[in-house]
């Protein structure tokens, strides 16, 4: 997580706004034939009350274990996955391995997606139970029934099943 003792003067902007939108509760949605799923209402009314607009990025959550499988996908507002991107940049070109694993992990899984004007994203194949190439992301691969629960920055999209198992 970010340091803030170690910012010489104001947080970037994007950490700012963390402040002011926080994701809570969870949301029961079904994916339409479109592969598209609303973004709850309260959490739109959020970020457009903070003047953002609704562009998120959708990717498996950062592991410890670079090789371990995602039970779940995270949805982060653009203006977080690009605040956490530069606070998080490595202050030395030499990383190690599984410094390096994770990044890679993080970046190149991430896909940007928008909102239409119904507040819906498109769930990209690559994140679908039909998709053929799921050991790159493991459970995650999403299903019709999902819930959208909020987690502070972020909001996490789960399996319906898996989602009753995390709590456990």
């Amino acid at each position: 997580m970010v340091n803030t003792a170690e910012w010489p003067g104001a947080l970037p902007s994007g950490l700012m706004e963390l402040a002011r939108i926080v994701f809570a509760n969870h949301f029961h949605h079904a994916m339409d034939a479109k592969n598209r799923i609303a973004i709850p209402a309260k959490y739109r009314d959020m970020l457009r009350d903070a003047a953002h607009p609704l562009e998120f990025y959708l990717r498996p959550p950062d592991m410890a274990d670079a090789s371990l499988a995602a039970d779940h996908l995270e949805l982060m507002p653009r203006f977080v996955f690009e605040a956490f991107s530069v606070a998080e940049r490595p202050q030395t070109f030499s990383l190690s391995e599984a410094e390096a694993k994770i990044r890679r992990r993080r970046f190149s899984l991430a896909v940007q997606v928008e909102a239409d004007a119904q507040g819906r994203i498109v769930i990209p194949e690559r994140f679908m139970a039909a998709n053929k190439d799921q050991e790159k992301i493991g459970p995650a691969i999403l299903r019709k029934d999902l819930v959208l629960v909020g987690v502070g920055d972020r909001i996490e999209l789960w399996n319906e099943g898996d989602y009753e198992k995390s709590l456990v």
